[in-house]
């Protein structure tokens, strides 16, 4: 286990582990995953990759490969594994630095062939978003899984999603999470297009003021079974094969100031679901908006396990509950008061038992877009910290954005700390290695049809609580 998943946080750590692997050849047939969160001094640059590509050469089972950073100049970037040789039993990587082009597609252009899943963030300050006719053809025939994160810096916005759209081949994708500053419709349209036709799984944000059309989703993507939007959604849809919504609020405040009791009433089970234009709809799920910078969580808390209450516990850092219809952050419950009440305190979330609702078809609810009022109670907030426009548009500026940072709970001092952009990213790591123990199998079939049955699924010995340290 020690040799597992390994994660680099200091330079001196590559040459201590290939020292280790040289002396007991054994230990690298372990390594599972390699993670890159360190700050590389140029002295020691090449040093450090020729101590790091030969670590993967010694690793034959390494199946993960994973770069953060810390967002420091000389950190772990994308051209310098564009110069490692990636070893064929490489199937996901994890790319969370903001990339230059012609180095992600000499990097992807070696690994097209072997990839199945990838995480990326793309820059709009690159030189990809000035010309995009240099980024080459690429055809990732066996990517299953993408993570897209866009960042917002540059106008022009449309030019990275258009080179991924007309550039890029997938034809066998089942999973993707695009995180884009405000996308429009029109804009995503021709992506979901090309690239919809197989997909089970989607995260996806959209301008309210653009929204997607009522046959969008139904036409670009007839297989999706599960969806996760971010309230309140630009998404008006009918379709016949979605099982699962995932909800994300963009903050407690706003929660606070306007429930959404129909939605509560969904996710609880006390309200009929809108199976009128979702006739296969099986729950819907409300995530705390504390975990936002936690992206993966809905696929990685599969809904399946909805019945059966569970937590996640890092020591001192967060403390994630997974109950029906709602994923939340327990460790807030004494810092933010009746702004976060609705979500950790189960008198204010279950309703009467006159309310109960026993799941039917009779009757189905409608799905109805936000009223009115709603964005009349956020452009009169009290605090005046804060607009609509200039919280949802700033929250992209950044992956972990400061407005969505987690906080610690400190034993000895009231006020919660930030959780900067590595310890979000390492707990992300954490929850992905479980996932990944949990799901090895559902990667390596021909057709992941099965996925949203069986991909990340906590086994029973999972569903209660656990630490970890």
């Amino acid at each position: 286990m020690l040799y597992e998943d390994v994660v680099l946080h200091h330079v001196g750590q590559a040459a201590a582990l290939l020292r280790s692997l040289r002396e007991n050849p054994a230990l690298g047939r372990l390594l599972s995953s390699l993670s890159l969160s360190c700050f590389v001094p140029r002295a020691s640059r090449n040093m450090f990759l020729q101590d790091l590509d030969e670590i993967l050469q010694l690793a034959p089972r390494a199946n993960c490969f994973v770069i953060v950073s810390p967002e420091l100049t000389s950190t772990p970037s994308i051209d310098m594994a564009s110069s490692l040789r990636i070893p064929r039993s490489i199937t996901v990587m994890n790319l969370s630095v903001y990339i230059d082009h012609t180095a992600l597609a000499n990097l992807l252009q070696s690994t097209s062939n072997q990839l199945i899943s990838l995480s990326l963030s793309l820059s709009l300050s690159s030189s990809l978003s000035s010309s995009p006719g240099q980024f080459p053809y690429l055809c990732l025939e066996n990517l299953l899984s993408l993570h897209c994160l866009v960042d917002c810096d540059c106008e022009d916005s449309e030019t990275v999603l258009s080179a991924l759209t007309n550039m890029v081949q997938m034809p066998r994708l089942r999973s993707l999470t695009l995180r884009y500053p405000l996308a429009q419709a029109d804009t995503i349209r021709p992506f979901l297009a090309k690239h919809g036709r197989r997909l089970n799984y989607l995260q996806l944000n959209l301008d309210n003021q653009s929204p997607l059309s009522d046959t969008d989703l139904e036409m670009f993507c007839p297989s999706l079974q599960h969806l996760v939007i971010l309230l309140p959604s630009a998404i008006s849809f009918s379709h016949p094969n979605i099982r699962w919504i995932d909800a994300w609020w963009y903050a407690r405040r706003i929660k606070a100031l306007y429930r959404l009791v129909l939605w509560e009433k969904w996710a609880a089970g006390v309200e009929p679901l809108p199976r009128t234009t979702l006739p296969n709809l099986l729950g819907i799920r409300l995530f705390d908006p504390a975990l936002y910078c936690l992206y993966d969580l809905p696929r990685q808390f599969s809904p399946q396990s909805d019945a059966a209450p569970f937590s996640i516990t890092f020591p001192g850092i967060i403390d994630i509950v997974h109950k029906r219809g709602r994923v939340y952050r327990r460790d807030l419950a004494n810092l933010d008061g009746d702004e976060g009440r609705c979500w950790y305190n189960d008198d204010d979330w279950d309703y009467s038992a006159d309310e109960y609702y026993y799941d039917s078809s009779e009757n189905p609810g409608v799905f109805a877009d936000l009223p009115n009022a709603y964005e009349d109670t956020l452009g009169n907030s009290s605090d005046g910290d804060y607009t609509p426009s200039e919280r949802h548009s700033s929250q992209y500026e950044s992956g972990f954005d400061s407005d969505f940072s987690l906080y610690v709970e400190n034993g000895e001092d009231e006020d919660p700390g930030e959780i900067d952009h590595d310890m979000a990213l390492l707990i992300h790591s954490a929850l992905s290695v479980r996932q990944r123990r949990q799901s090895t199998s559902s990667f390596t079939g021909d057709d992941l049809s099965s996925d949203m049955d069986s991909s990340s699924t906590p086994d029973r010995e999972d569903d209660i609580t656990k630490s970890h340290n």
